[in-house]
């Protein structure tokens, strides 16, 4: 059970840094009016990177309120889809 909550955090840490690269290429790109191909190369890296780190956290996230709680979330999580 530590270590699926441990590789949540670490996933959790590692989408917060990616987040932060993210943002100081678009405030660059904001007070420089554009990006050049380098920083728009890298921003288009970080965006799949994010989204990818992001359906993991989902994944891990609910492995572990699985491991938690069981088929209550299970359940709970499906009547939410409607």
């Amino acid at each position: 059970m530590l270590d699926k909550i441990d590789k949540y955090a670490e996933k959790l840490h590692v989408y917060r840094s990616t987040q932060g690269e993210f943002d100081e290429v678009l405030k660059y790109e904001k007070n420089n009016l554009g990006l050049d191909e380098s920083r728009a190369k890298k921003k288009g890296n970080l965006e799949n990177k994010m989204d990818e780190l992001g359906s993991e956290l989902e994944r891990l996230e609910h492995g572990l309120k699985f491991s938690l709680f069981g088929e209550k979330v299970q359940k709970k999580e499906v009547v939410n889809e409607y």
